[in-house]
Order: C-alpha cells, then structure tokens, then sequence
C-alpha cells in the first residue's frame, strides 16, 4: 500500500498539470463552461468561426462541428481563442498581443 501511494503521488506531482483559463472581466473561464457562462462572463466576442474537424473512431469516421470564439483583449493582453463542441469550452489557447479596435 506504501509503494502504491508513493509511486501515485510521484505520478501527480511529475504529470503536467494543464488548467486551461483565463480571466475575463474578473471572472474565470475555464473548460467546461457553456456558451452563455463565456457570455455573461466576457460579452460578445470579437469574432465567431466554425469549424469541421473528422475524427477516427472504432465505428468509422466521426464529423465534430467546433465553434471558435476569439477574444481581443487588447494590445495589452493576449487574444484568448475558446473551442466549443456540443455548447461546452473543450479548449482555451492564446493567440498574440490583441489590438486597438477601431474608433469610427
């Protein structure tokens, strides 16, 4: 039993601990979330794309609809990229520094 939970927490302290966030409007998105929590959180997003990605499974090739919302932050903060498949975040990521936005 000794050897087992060394041998655990050796596993969870080496295994990488990814916890994909970020704050918005000091409130935290996080995987998991649904498009109306990403909503209230941060408002509308900058831009709105969606994708098709195919996926091999054991009963044949599977088609995933992902919406991609992209957050500009502006030039003092880093675009957040949100993933959702089936209405939940799947995926946070950053792109570069954001941008002004027009003034017009």
């Amino acid at each position: 039993m000794k050897k087992f939970m060394i041998i655990l927490v050796c596993f969870l302290v080496l295994s990488p601990l990814e916890s994909q966030a970020f704050r918005c409007k000091n409130k935290l998105v996080s995987e998991g979330d649904t498009k109306y929590d990403v909503l209230m959180k941060c408002g509308e997003p900058t831009q709105k794309d969606m994708e098709q990605i195919t996926r091999w499974t054991y009963i044949g090739y599977q088609f995933i609809i992902v919406e991609i919302w992209l957050y500009n932050l502006g030039p003092r903060r880093l675009i957040q990229i949100i993933e959702f498949q089936s209405n939940r975040v799947v995926n946070i990521r950053t792109g570069g520094y954001g941008y002004r936005k027009n003034r017009n």
